[in-house]
């Protein structure tokens, strides 16, 4: 799939169990002479087997194992053929299952896979099959409805039955749908936050705002988004209001889109700051405890920040070529 917000590619449990071992394997972490069997590292990660064995395959054809006499493979890092040697009696890799069980590979799925719903989001409403991501991903069925219902609870898909599910569209109609509850719910929830936000906690947002704006336009977009992240997400969350936050959470698709968008160069930044000095002000009336003050200067700054995000998602539809991936097929 040709996709300008996806920089990475999608990261399957083949790609990430083939780094996982390479890694640990490079740098003596899994030693030479261990013997390694499908089984053992499909219960190890917890991951599928199909994918497991892929792995090992490419880990054979890149050198870095070798098959033995008997069954699985051997760490023999450049040998070309069958091994058959015993690994050192000190180690076993059970003794690795916490580095192979690291959570952050799931993490790394979820992101790939929010990636591609973002791109089909643009571009209208889509049909998911679970069995479909399932193969793509090389991930178990349970992890695929838990990145899936995650993307659900903000607002980017919506099930359809029991194996199927929807993209929701970020059209004109669900922007502004998205952004009359974002204009409802932050200026009232900040207000409630004001008095609970912890000086040390503002003065540091206050001080990475004014880092940022210091060296803009050389920033990254990764910290552009930090900056919404911590005014539109971590700040509301001192309000200590959870029916509030929960109902603000199925409004959160721009914000993801904007992330992804930042994380590539398909809209490239602006020469002049698109909103850090708007953010600066709201953190100004915060430091003065000025409720009121702060509701307003967020319903103003929100007011602002539709058309730009109606503007950046037209250029992301322009600049999408679009190859579907095999899960998600367009509702006409």
């Amino acid at each position: 799939m040709t996709n300008p917000l996806d920089t990475h590619g999608p990261t399957t449990v083949r790609d990430m169990v083939a780094r996982k071992l390479g890694e640990m394997i490079a740098r003596g972490a899994i030693p030479g002479g261990t013997r390694i069997t499908e089984a053992e590292v499909t219960r190890l990660m917890d991951v599928g087997r199909t994918p497991v064995r892929q792995a090992l395959e490419r880990l054979l054809a890149e050198g870095t194992l070798a098959r033995t006499t008997g069954r699985g493979y051997v760490v023999t890092p450049g040998s070309p053929g069958p091994v058959d040697t015993d690994p050192p009696e000190s180690f076993a890799l059970e003794d690795l299952a916490d580095a192979l069980t690291d959570p952050q590979p799931e993490e790394e799925h979820y992101l790939s896979i929010e990636r591609e719903v973002v791109s089909l989001a643009a571009l209208g409403r889509w049909r998911l099959s679970v069995t479909s991501l399932c193969e793509t991903y090389g991930l178990r069925r349970g992890k695929v409805e838990d990145a899936l219902t995650r993307l659900q609870r903000v607002g980017l898909v919506a099930p359809l039955g029991q194996t199927r599910w929807t993209v929701v569209p970020l059209d004109t109609r669900r922007l502004d749908k998205v952004f009359s509850v974002r204009r409802w719910l932050e200026p009232n929830l900040l207000a409630e936050a004001v008095v609970n936000i912890p000086l040390d906690v503002l003065m540091e947002a206050t001080e990475i705002h004014r880092d940022t704006l210091r060296r803009y336009p050389n920033v990254t977009g990764g910290e552009l988004d930090h900056l919404e992240q911590l005014l539109h997400t971590d700040l509301l969350r001192h309000s200590h209001n959870e029916v509030g936050l929960a109902a603000l959470e199925s409004a959160r698709s721009t914000l993801i889109f904007n992330k992804q968008m930042l994380a590539t160069s398909v809209v490239p930044l602006v020469k002049e700051e698109p909103f850090i000095v708007e953010h600066l002000s709201i953190l100004e009336a915060i430091r003065r405890r000025d409720s009121e003050e702060c509701r307003l200067r967020l319903q103003a700054h929100l007011m602002k920040s539709r058309p730009k995000v109606q503007n950046r998602l037209a250029q992301v539809k322009r600049a999408l070529r679009f190859d579907p991936p095999a899960y998600a097929h367009k509702i006409r």
